[in-house]
């Protein structure tokens, strides 16, 4: 694929679900913010080496479920209880208007 068709293609939103490990020792390895004016919160940041960052989430991506539950409109607390209610995973779906869903095997495209 030629250098401009790749960029193009990985510009393209993307909708996908994770599934990041609980280490049973310390945290999943990101970070969420979220403004009043937020409808979602978003990723601000993921740990190097983190579960997190091995699942494929990115710094912009945009939480619309964790756990399979919507989090419209609920408080980065609220958000974070939910990550912590599994022992083992938490599973988010994602959406990312300039990621390449193709970047970990953990994600799976939904588009």
């Amino acid at each position: 694929m030629p250098v401009m068709q790749k960029k193009v293609h990985e510009m393209q939103p993307s909708l996908r679900l994770c599934d990041v490990a609980r280490p049973s020792d310390g945290p999943c390895g990101f970070h969420l913010t979220r403004t009043a004016w937020d409808p979602y919160p978003w990723v601000s940041g993921v740990e190097s080496g983190s579960p997190a960052e091995t699942a494929g989430l990115q710094a912009g991506d945009c939480v619309l479920e964790v756990n399979g539950e919507d989090v419209l409109g609920q408080r980065i607390e609220e958000v974070a209880s939910r990550v912590r209610a599994r022992a083992d995973r938490v599973t988010l779906m994602l959406w990312n208007a300039g990621s390449d869903p193709y970047t970990a095997a953990t994600c799976v495209s939904v588009d």
